[in-house]
């Protein structure tokens, strides 16, 4: 399963790649979208590939309460009202004092201003049905200031009885984390993980202790994202990584799934150093569909 990307950088970034927000579409029973973050620029992103055309059903992820991660949750919520876009939260499952969830609520209702009355909530399984997943978990990780929640995606390939995950995790420097991603190598389909190329930095893993965790057997597996810098993006390739940016969404319309299938290279749609070329659909033609389904 490949995410897709309106944003993946961090402030420093704000008017390249704009802010970190990754997004999943599918078809069942309309056209759904599960957004994860939704901060900074997110909302010219937005706007500017129309990636809301054709969407049925919007389901809205946060992984922690940082203004680049959440503060146009507003314009979001308004959107989709403006669009008669049916709106859900999918919110920590942990409801314990002091949990993200309640991080979150407290964000979204006293400084966001959000009623009571549209804080809706799905539970993941229902939005795991909605999006042809075969479940949704979430799970707390590390950072310098506090926590985030990591989102973990699951699916079973037709015909196939291993079930592989898809892992979003940002604003962490949680090495137990990371090892334990590797550790499950067996069911890992793809990390989605943010880096840095600052020295000491509390709230995001550098990308060289990510380099000293990972193997590079492993490598084409891991994505990186939420980067502070261009030159961090070419590293990280010339390392063995993936990078989000060859999966930003830079005008009106989708890429096509980048995953390497023999049908793909057939059609000639491998340029040959290893990534596929990139194609650009409107949305109304889009279905970015989990694999096997």
């Amino acid at each position: 399963m490949r995410l897709h990307f309106l944003g993946c950088g961090t402030k420093g970034l704000i008017h390249s790649n704009g802010n970190n927000s990754a997004l999943i579409i599918t078809q069942n029973q309309g056209n759904n979208m599960l957004l994860m973050d939704c901060g900074g620029n997110t909302d010219k992103a937005i706007e500017r590939t129309n990636i809301l055309g054709d969407i049925d059903n919007v389901v809205a992820f946060f992984s922690h309460t940082h203004p680049d991660h959440m503060n146009k949750v507003v314009y979001l919520l308004e959107e989709c009202r403006r669009r008669k876009i049916n709106f859900r939260f999918l919110l920590p499952t942990d409801r314990s004092a002091g949990s993200p969830y309640e991080e979150l609520m407290e964000e979204l209702t006293d400084n966001y201003k959000i009623r009571a009355r549209d804080l809706k909530e799905l539970w993941p399984h229902r939005v795991a049905a909605m999006m042809n997943l075969d479940g949704i978990t979430m799970e707390t990780i590390k950072h310098g200031a506090g926590n985030s929640t990591a989102l973990i995606l699951k699916q079973r390939p037709f015909g196939d009885k291993v079930r592989t995950d898809t892992v979003y995790a940002t604003d962490h420097n949680d090495e137990e984390f990371i090892e334990r991603m590797i550790r499950s190598e067996r069911t890992l389909e793809h990390l989605y993980t943010d880096s840095t190329d600052c020295a000491g930095s509390q709230e995001h893993m550098t990308f060289n202790k990510l380099r000293e965790l990972i193997p590079l057997r492993l490598r084409s597996r891991v994505t990186l994202m939420h980067m502070n810098s261009n030159q961090l993006s070419f590293r990280a390739q010339w390392e063995g990584f993936n990078t989000a940016d060859d999966l930003l969404i830079r005008c009106e319309g989708i890429k096509d799934d980048t995953d390497e299938t023999a049908e793909g290279k057939k059609n000639g749609n491998d340029n040959g150093n290893g990534r596929q070329q990139c194609h650009r659909r409107h949305p109304r033609q889009c279905s970015i569909m989990p694999r096997g389904r």
